[in-house]
């Protein structure tokens, strides 16, 4: 499999869709292990997982408003997803679409990035945590304005979300963006717990080190905990002598819990920008799928040409798998309970189990056996 075959039809896969609707594309990245030494894309890098191999990685593109892939671009391995966002972007361009707004997360975030999908005529939506010193700043200011507000109630599928909507520029010499700040009180438990848990944990590491040689503390460290040292009367070494947390910074971290920002570039509401955020599951799912399912966690090759066909492969078979994917969730509405054979692998081990075969004499082909309820729901 040829890189211009791999061209074409990327190019024919795009070319039935309407490339002048607005479209939410959500971006993100994955990567694959292999031990094959020789590929031209594999490099150690920032592995999801590391394996302690080297990786390919491999950007996706997804319609979130039909709900398909549109484009794969696997690129080296050492590269990070903020280096090769502007090669994502002239691709898409490249396949003729007008109107689309970037869906990404903060591995994305960078001025240069943001300023080059602008001169693209592309809007970006991207999150970024209220802990984050970009946002914390919008969080102490509005805190207490919305959080309980009814009118900021945004209604999601078992969450409870208020959010507030404001102008602000995202950097210095940037124009007026819309920043969506959200405060969900099932977050912030779960954030405060898991950063008092963290701090809890510190504070036992610490400890133990009093009495030891240290000349300062470990990074991070020094943001929730004062230290003291003593000399040990050489001159040269110190050793910890005592450990207090920094209330009033843990205090002021745990008040920021539970806030994120939502930053658009065009205006929408609060509750649309976090509706076509929380859709960004889509990819998380496929790549999941693409994993697990699919078998895509390593390549198991040794050639670059192997490499680019199964990688390719793996696209398709993503695209037939997002087909089955939707026409399921469809007919779960007309459902009373939740079947199990509703779920990707399940209808297709159902399909497998159907056999038809044509008689003699016969021009058509005929059930071997009789369907089953759920072969029945599964062949609809």
């Amino acid at each position: 499999i040829t890189d211009d075959q791999i061209s074409k039809f990327t190019a024919y896969w795009n070319a039935g869709n309407d490339r002048k609707e607005h479209i939410f594309v959500s971006c993100d990245s994955t990567n694959i292990n292999t031990q094959a030494g020789d590929l031209s894309l594999a490099a150690f890098g920032k592995a999801k997982v590391d394996a302690g191999t080297p990786i390919i990685n491999i950007n996706l593109a997804f319609d979130k408003h039909n709900c398909k892939p549109l484009l794969f671009d696997p690129y080296h391995g050492a590269l990070n997803d903020i280096t090769q966002l502007k090669s994502f972007v002239e691709k898409l361009k490249a396949l003729g679409y007008k109107r689309i707004t970037l869906v990404f997360d903060r591995g994305y975030f960078s001025k240069e990035n943001i300023e080059f999908a602008e001169q693209h005529d592309f809007a970006i939506l991207i999150m970024v945590k209220g802990c984050k010193s970009l946002v914390s700043q919008l969080v102490d200011e509005l805190r207490g304005s919305f959080e309980y507000d009814s009118s900021c109630l945004i209604s999601t599928s078992g969450n409870m979300l208020y959010a507030k909507t404001v102008k602000r520029a995202l950097y210095s010499g940037d124009k007026q963006r819309y920043f969506h700040l959200c405060f969900s009180p099932y977050k912030m438990v779960s954030e405060q717990r898991t950063l008092l848990d963290t701090i809890e944990q510190m504070e036992k590491q610490l400890t133990s080190l009093i009495g030891e040689e240290a000349t300062e503390l470990p990074r991070g460290y020094d943001k929730y905990f004062d230290c003291l040292f003593t000399d040990t009367g050489d001159g040269k070494t110190k050793r910890l002598f005592a450990v207090a947390r920094k209330h009033d910074a843990i205090s002021l971290e745990l008040k920021r819990c539970g806030y994120f920002c939502l930053i658009s570039s065009n205006f929408m509401s609060a509750e649309d920008a976090y509706t076509v955020y929380s859709g960004r599951d889509s990819t998380e799912k496929l790549f999941s799928a693409n994993k697990s399912f699919l078998g895509g966690n390593s390549l198991r090759v040794h050639t670059d040409a192997a490499a680019r066909g199964k990688i390719f492969l793996l696209f398709v078979a993503l695209i037939v798998r997002s087909r089955f994917f939707n026409l399921l969730k469809g007919e779960m509405p007309d459902l009373n309970i939740q079947q199990n054979y509703m779920t990707v692998p399940s209808a297709i081990q159902e399909l497998d189990t159907l056999e038809m075969s044509r008689y003699y004499g016969q021009v058509g082909y005929i059930l071997s056996r009789a369907l089953t309820r759920s072969s029945s729901r599964a062949l609809a």
